[in-house]
């Protein structure tokens, strides 16, 4: 029983109670245009609807479309997009989250 996480660490003593510690809420991050290389120019296109990497690249004036990749992996980590998985047989389909359509709003 000293063990038991149930209850607090002396003999006999009373039982935890289960919401004697809540976790708190994190505070909501403040939305910004994002900081990345032709972050706002990827975001613009994603809502036009260019939703991979080759239609992308070219939108911003790159020959190759794994020159993007690094950009839209940091806005992927960032929040403003999101990918799909990668199953090694499609492209990622690249889409706006909430975050990416308030950052759009605010760049325009």
């Amino acid at each position: 029983m000293k063990n038991d996480p149930n209850y607090y660490g002396f003999p006999g003593g009373r039982p935890k109670w289960p919401f004697a510690r809540t976790p708190k809420k994190p505070k909501p991050e403040p939305v910004t245009v994002p900081t990345v290389r032709h972050g706002v120019a990827i975001l613009r296109l994603v809502d036009r609807g260019a939703d991979t990497l080759r239609a992308i690249a070219p939108g911003l004036g790159m020959m190759r479309a794994d020159s993007a990749i690094g950009l839209v992996a940091e806005l992927d980590r960032s929040g403003y997009i999101s990918r799909t998985r990668n199953d090694g047989r499609s492209e990622r389909i690249i889409s706006l989250t909430s975050k990416g359509r308030k950052a759009l709003e605010m760049a325009q």
